[in-house]
């Protein structure tokens, strides 16, 4: 099961743009997107207690989560303008990382599992200071990326998005507020 997320996300498309330096994850989805990021000042505080995470989103945003069994999915979507199933999709995989191996070894080794024709390049970086690795793709509704993280050792959280979109910016925003709290 370990894989089946990476699998299924890395199986809608086949364009991926390669980020390998210690910055945010995000600053090249941001260059992509052409647009500087939102004042996140007003923004609202979404905080999950039983994962143990929080990150703020546009005050005008809606939250829904999936119901049943595990993952748990977030779904931060926008102001209705025109195109449904637009959102930040944060995904909750628990025990997925039992080995506690670092990020970066997590994902290589997700990655022996899928189809590697489909990555042209893969990145990891940070996503507010902790260790996160991501891919973009491009399929038939646009450009995506999906970025991986740990929390708390064993969980792996994820973060997937449309880029060059007029929400890209605040999605961006989105992922770099993450926080795990203690």
């Amino acid at each position: 099961m370990g894989t089946l997320l990476l699998v299924a996300t890395i199986g809608r498309g086949d364009h991926i743009l390669a980020h390998h330096n210690q910055t945010s994850i995000n600053e090249s989805a941001q260059d992509a997107n052409s647009a500087k990021s939102p004042d996140t000042s007003k923004w609202k505080v979404y905080r999950n207690e039983k994962y143990g995470f929080q990150v703020k989103y546009p005050e005008t945003w809606a939250i829904s989560s999936s119901r049943g069994t595990p993952p748990e999915i977030i779904y931060f979507r926008g102001p209705y303008r025109g195109v449904i199933g637009q959102a930040l999709n944060v995904t909750v995989q628990l025990n997925m990382n039992p080995r506690k191996l670092s990020m970066e070894e997590w994902f290589a080794q997700q990655l022996r599992a899928v189809d590697t024709k489909k990555i042209e390049a893969k990145g990891c970086s940070t996503v507010a200071g902790q260790p996160a690795c991501f891919f973009e793709n491009t399929n038939k509704s646009g450009k995506e990326r999906f970025v991986y993280t740990l929390l708390h050792e064993t969980d792996v959280l994820s973060f997937d998005y449309k880029i060059g979109t007029e929400d890209g910016p605040s999605y961006a925003a989105i992922v770099d507020s993450f926080q795990v709290l203690n």
